[in-house]
């Protein structure tokens, strides 16, 4: 445990360098999700530990040159306008071929550009196998993260929480590969029931209420 928590701690130097936008937006996600299902639930430890990941987070980004970099960054590279106007393409060319789709990612009409169909898996699968495909795809994910979010143990939170950070994700990552298969391999966990109840994140119950309970047990046995 101890070596995992300074392994986390190391590699959210380089993590933070990277300037990777969707991972920071994914890890936000991930951890106000977790803290508010940590707090709905009355469980201080979970939100002590992610509050202690923001604190580490934060200070990374503020130690850091960071910011100095992202506006170097920003003002070099035009992404985030090539990427909506390869995502407008990809989405006017699926209105050609809505029920099927073209089978597969084609090169832009825009020259210098990705392919349409790539750079998310949502546009991908939108391109390549059309709306119906899409909405199964999307339709597979939301059942997936609506049936888990049942589950109240640390195991079943943590897929849930990968579930959804995935769903938000694949509008700008593709997932084909890897990827895919923690997802799938996450969903299959998340569905099971737990193996051990003892593991459930259930908020705390007072001493007073688990002998009154215990109390009316048994006399209810007793009456029997």
């Amino acid at each position: 445990f101890w070596l995992l928590v300074v392994g986390l701690a190391v590699s959210s130097v380089p993590a933070v360098l990277t300037l990777n936008r969707g991972m920071f937006l994914g890890l936000a996600i991930a951890m106000v999700y977790i803290g508010l299902r940590a707090a709905l639930l009355g469980h201080g430890k979970i939100l002590l530990a992610v509050v202690a990941l923001a604190l580490v987070a934060g200070t990374s980004f503020m130690v850091l040159p960071v910011q100095e970099r992202i506006d170097q960054r920003n003002s070099k590279v035009a992404s985030i306008v090539d990427r909506g106007n390869l995502y407008l393409e990809t989405f006017d060319r699926t209105l050609e071929s809505p029920l099927f789709g073209y089978g597969a990612p084609r090169p832009s009409e825009r020259a210098d550009q990705p392919s349409a169909g790539t750079q998310g898996q949502i546009w991908q699968v939108m391109f390549s196998q059309g709306f119906v495909g899409l909405g199964l795809f999307l339709g597979w994910l939301a059942f997936l993260f609506v049936r888990t979010i049942r589950r109240i143990d640390l195991v079943g939170l943590v897929c849930n929480t990968v579930l959804l950070v995935s769903f938000v994700e694949v509008f700008y990552y593709g997932i084909l590969g890897a990827g895919l298969v923690i997802v799938m391999v996450v969903g299959a966990v998340g569905l099971r029931e737990p193996e051990n109840s003892s593991l459930a994140l259930q908020p705390p119950t007072s001493p007073v209420k688990t002998a009154a309970r215990s109390s009316s047990m048994g006399r209810w046995r007793a009456g029997r």
